[in-house]
Formats: structure tokens, C-alpha cells, sequence
């Protein structure tokens, strides 16, 4: 009589097994999680590199020009250097030079207000000096005061977050 073999893993085996992929699992959950950081981290220096650019403007090219603008667009974050974002100077992607910041996961906070679809957020800095005036919104008009005082902004991308604050000399911290 023929006798028939056993073709079952052996606990040992099945164990190895296990492990491999518990280490896989561990190891893909570090690489997604560190995507996520990263990119709220690119974003955090891409706003940073923006507001710089924004107030070396105003310091060459005159205050009229010293505008560091931001709005959302399709869920993404775009930014603009130049004149203000305001119902006199509409957004418009296709003669003002917006630059894409980041990707629709990635939420812009201000203060206690997040900046959403077709919103836009200008700050503002003096020519002279580079100093920090303050921010208007594109809904506000041109004669109302500028919100003023050290504005404290916040890349946030699910559990992710970068902070920025720009204090009265124009400083990024």
C-alpha cells in the first residue's frame, strides 16, 4: 500500500511566515507615514521660500508690488508674488505667474480661518524695510485696515503639521 505524505507547513515555518510579513506591513506603514510628513514639510518650505520672495519684492520693487498672495484652486495651493488679489485684481491663472505649492491633501491655516476653495489670502510688506503690515483677504476691500500682528500659519495634512509665524519684521520663525 502507498503510503501518502504530509504537504503542511510546519508551526515553524507558518512562524517565519508570520514575521516576514509583520516586518513588511511595519515597514510599509514608516514609508507612508514618512510621505506624509515630507510632503507637509515641502509645503511648509515652499510657503516659506514664497513669503520670502514676496518680501524681497517689496523691498526692489516698490510696496505697491510687495504682495505675497495665496488661494486654492481644484484643492491645490497656488501662490503669487505682485500686486494684491482683490475684486480690482481678480485671480487670474492666466497672466498673473501662480505657483503650484502643494497637492489637494494639504490644508493652509491662518489664524483661526483655513483658506478654501477660491479664497485668497495677501500679505503684505513695507518697502522700505521688508516689515510685516499685516494680511487682507480678497474679500476685503482696499480702505478696510490690515489684520496686523504676528500671524501664525499651519500646513496641516490629516494627523501632520507644519507651523510658520511671521512676526512684525518680516521674519519667518
Amino acid at each position: 500500500m502507498r503510503r501518502l505524505e504530509n504537504k503542511a507547513f510546519t508551526y515553524v515555518e507558518l512562524l517565519i511566515a508570520i514575521t516576514i510579513m509583520t516586518l513588511m506591513v511595519g515597514f510599509a506603514s514608516i514609508t507612508i507615514n514618512t510621505v506624509y510628513r515630507n510632503d507637509v514639510n515641502r509645503a511648509a518650505d515652499k510657503v516659506y521660500s514664497s513669503i520670502n520672495a514676496g518680501r524681497t519684492t517689496s523691498l526692489t520693487n516698490g510696496s505697491k508690488n510687495g504682495w505675497c498672495n495665496f488661494t486654492v484652486k481644484n484643492g491645490n495651493l497656488y501662490c503669487y508674488n505682485g500686486p494684491r488679489i482683490s475684486d480690482a485684481n481678480p485671480v487670474d491663472f492666466t497672466t498673473q505667474n501662480w505657483e503650484k505649492i502643494c497637492a489637494k491633501n494639504i490644508k493652509l491655516m491662518y489664524g483661526a480661518s483655513t483658506l478654501g476653495e477660491g479664497d485668497c489670502l495677501s500679505l503684505n510688506f513695507k518697502q522700505s524695510t521688508g516689515e510685516y503690515n499685516g494680511y487682507k483677504t480678497k474679500s476685503t476691500l482696499d480702505t478696510d485696515p490690515f489684520v496686523s500682528g504676528d500671524l501664525y500659519i499651519k500646513l496641516k495634512n490629516n494627523s501632520r503639521e507644519a507651523n510658520l509665524k511671521i512676526n512684525k519684521f518680516g521674519k519667518i520663525e
